[in-house]
């Protein structure tokens, strides 16, 4: 909370600039390389610099011996400090770094006009990255997807985790994990792809490696300010990293928001929605299917 208290202080687009700057000279690191589809490295613990060539799945097309799992890919970079600015901005409406960053994360990454249809969406960003990316070999700006609003689960994750590292909390940045969604009470999460659902998601250590882990989902949205989060244990996070994989369930969502704000976290009974509960916010429901989606606060 030390940066984020320190953010709270700033009074000039001047000290907001230099503090980026600095913060940014701190994290840089020497790594080059490149992570997700097709490389061994699918967990990310580092600052991911603009050095980093993160590989995408961007398009399904017919399967082929050449290509069984029927991808092809593309690759970006994470190379915009407006990114940071849009955090700092985040952080002087917040309560806390969780609500900041998924704020942030929001207000760099998504349009509700854009959004409003995911199918044109997914088209939108297959052709940048047909023409970009995958014509010419070279990464996408992260700039770009953000500009289209064309960000999906591995932006908005990779986002997230700098974002978290710029305020000094430690994160892993799962690059090409799985997510397999049964229903509200129970989701399983592993972190590599192995031919289900490929997602991509953030592990944070509020306290430290050598205690707790929280999986802080950007793409799994509640309605409220903050995204879905799930406790980790002990035994799960051990299975976790050793690609196994963990069921998480309601009584995660409510440890996770207890541990990391202190929210109280009222989870529904039934299989397609849940609530969160904070102070004197109203309910908000979240269902699976997003023609169901009914929001009582946005933010």
């Amino acid at each position: 909370m030390e940066i984020f208290n320190q953010i709270k202080n700033i009074k000039t687009s001047l000290e907001a600039r230099n503090f980026i700057e600095q913060r940014l000279s701190q994290l840089m690191n020497n790594d080059k390389k490149e992570i997700g589809y097709n490389t061994d490295v699918t967990v990310y613990e580092n600052f991911v610099t603009p050095n980093i060539k993160i590989n995408v799945q961007a398009q399904k097309v017919p399967v082929k011996k050449s290509n069984p799992e029927g991808v092809l890919l593309g690759s970006i970079k994470v190379d915009d400090p407006i990114m940071y600015w849009h955090l700092m901005d985040a952080v002087l409406n917040s309560k806390d770094p969780y609500e900041a960053v998924f704020r942030a994360v929001r207000s760099y990454f998504v349009s509700q006009k854009v959004d409003s249809n995911p199918l044109k969406k997914i088209k939108k960003r297959d052709l940048v990255f047909r023409h970009l990316s995958m014509k010419k070999n070279v990464p996408i700006s992260i700039k770009k997807i953000s500009k289209k609003k064309i960000g999906m689960c591995l932006e908005k994750s990779v986002a997230a985790h700098n974002m978290f590292k710029f305020l000094g909390i430690d994160s892993d940045y799962v690059v090409t994990g799985t997510f397999v969604p049964d229903h509200m009470a129970s989701k399983s999460f592993v972190p590599r792809p192995n031919g289900a659902s490929h997602h991509s998601y953030i592990i944070i250590y509020p306290e430290g490696r050598d205690k707790y882990a929280i999986i802080y989902d950007t793409a799994c949205t509640n309605g409220t300010n903050y995204p879905m989060m799930f406790y980790l244990n002990d035994r799960k996070r051990r299975c976790l990293f050793e690609n196994k994989e963990i069921v998480v369930d309601n009584n995660d969502v409510k440890d996770a928001f207890k541990k990391t704000i202190n929210i109280k976290a009222k989870v529904s009974k039934t299989e397609r929605k849940y609530s969160i509960l904070k102070d004197a916010y109203p309910e908000t429901i979240f269902a699976k299917n997003d023609k169901k989606l009914a929001l009582k606060r946005e933010l």
